[in-house]
């Protein structure tokens, strides 16, 4: 391994880093889908692409000891709440603006042999929150 033919003349970290990247294909299904306090869940499946690598310096310059590439199938579920309302008007066009929440758990196992581990799982959960913008305009009956 690296790390013990470089020792004497470099050093370490004391952490990796991961680094992931999706690319994802879902869908989402509100309820109700016509009120401005809504419920919403989501899920669906891709590819994530990670690379595992640690640190380090030889001769006192930066650089990566080891680094394991691994590209895997996995999936994502979750759900949020959003609440919109309406602001003044853009022109003649109403502009409504929404506050969510999001919660997503995302689930993919990746190998990384230069590092010994197997299936390790690269997913976790995320918390946000958004605030949107969107323009929506209503025809009048009789007009």
């Amino acid at each position: 391994m690296a790390l013990v033919r470089m020792s004497f003349w470099g050093s370490s970290s004391d952490y990796t880093i991961l680094d992931v990247t999706a690319i994802a294909l879902g869908a989402r299904i509100t309820f109700p889908s016509n009120r401005r306090f809504r419920v919403y869940g989501v899920g669906g499946g891709g590819l994530y692409f990670s690379t595992l690598q640690l640190p380090g310096t030889f001769l006192g310059i930066p650089g990566t000891y080891e680094e394991n590439k691994d590209t895997s199938f996995g999936y994502y579920a979750g759900g949020g709440l959003e609440f919109e309302f309406k602001k003044p008007r853009l022109g003649a066009i109403p502009l409504w603006i929404v506050f969510g929440l999001d919660y997503r758990y995302w689930s993919a196992k990746a190998s990384y042999p230069d590092f010994g581990i197997r299936d390790a799982d690269i997913g976790g959960h995320f918390f946000g929150a958004s605030v949107g913008f969107y323009m929506r305009h209503f025809r009048r009956r009789g007009r």
